[in-house]
């Protein structure tokens, strides 16, 4: 008897560690109201913007129907995720890294040497080396704030905040409200965030990154160049609107850049995501270089 309840007690704390878990160390969460994956594609209003875009001859940005967020915004930084106020604040670039912006926690380069004190899935367990650059900054964070307003074109259609890829793990707050949390240093995330956003007035979005995450354990070692102790957006960041309704798609899209003739058929990724719209509202599609497709 004795036994079974040290083993119920048992049982019941491991449950309780748990629920009680961070996101950013519990391997059961890779992501929190993330939208799902999807091949990427760039809303254009005509056909030919679309393939300027697509051939480089014009910016994403000339598109009405995407808002980019890459420029100087608002931070602050502490050295952990235990300490309960920012210890340091200013404006950083964005994408970039914090650590090459100012007087932040030291960049770091590791290869086959973990950065942090192995406890898996955990990341801030106190180093046995006090000369670890881990020691004394746990695990850093970063929050990023900036403001906008979104168009009246846009007032009737979904928002979408797209990143191209965030190190290593982030939360998404809009108007002081929570979005949602993502991980995956090396892939898009996007976010809805239409039910959260003013109509007529500008709106707050926040950006909480975190250095590491249990994604680290498996990022560190995996990146053939070496494991770079960097934080940041990493690359271009935007909002793009999308119709409200998905069966009628936009009059044009621009898709993978890289498609080949070979290649022009519905196992590319940018097109087996739009494959069912089509078939329900077909348009006309082409290749970059403004051939039809075979």
């Amino acid at each position: 008897m004795n036994t079974k309840n040290c083993l119920l007690a048992f049982l019941v704390s491991c449950a309780f560690a748990l629920v009680a878990a961070e996101p950013w160390e519990d391997p059961a969460v890779n992501a929190i109201n993330r939208l799902p994956a999807r091949g990427i594609s760039v809303p254009c209003e005509t056909e030919d913007l679309a393939l300027d875009i697509a051939q480089g001859l014009r910016a994403k940005g000339d598109s009405r129907w995407i808002m980019p967020l890459n420029g100087e915004w608002d931070f602050k930084w502490k050295s952990a995720t235990s300490v309960p106020d920012w210890e340091k604040s200013g404006k950083i670039a964005v994408p970039g890294c914090w650590q090459l912006q100012g007087d932040y926690d030291p960049a770091l380069y590791s290869n086959v040497t973990y950065p942090i004190e192995r406890d898996a899935p955990r990341v801030t367990k106190e180093p046995a080396n006090k000369a670890w650059t881990a020691f004394k900054f746990r695990n850093p964070v970063g929050l990023y704030t900036t403001t906008f307003k979104r168009p009246w074109r846009w007032w009737f259609r979904r928002t979408v905040l797209h990143f191209n890829g965030v190190s290593s793990a982030f939360r998404v707050r809009v108007n002081g409200k929570d979005v949602g949390y993502a991980e995956d240093s090396r892939l898009p995330s996007e976010f809805d965030l239409t039910p959260y956003l003013n109509v007529f007035f500008a709106n707050t979005l926040e950006v909480e990154v975190y250095k590491h995450c249990d994604g680290t354990y498996l990022e560190a070692p995996s990146w053939q160049s070496g494991y770079t102790g960097c934080s940041q957006p990493r690359r271009p960041q935007r909002l793009q609107t999308v119709p409200e309704s998905r069966r009628r798609p936009d009059p044009a899209w621009q898709f993978c850049r890289r498609l080949r003739p070979s290649r022009c058929n519905t196992s590319c990724p940018d097109l087996r995501c739009r494959t069912s719209e089509m078939l329900q509202n077909p348009v006309p599609l082409q290749r970059c270089d403004g051939n039809p497709f075979p």
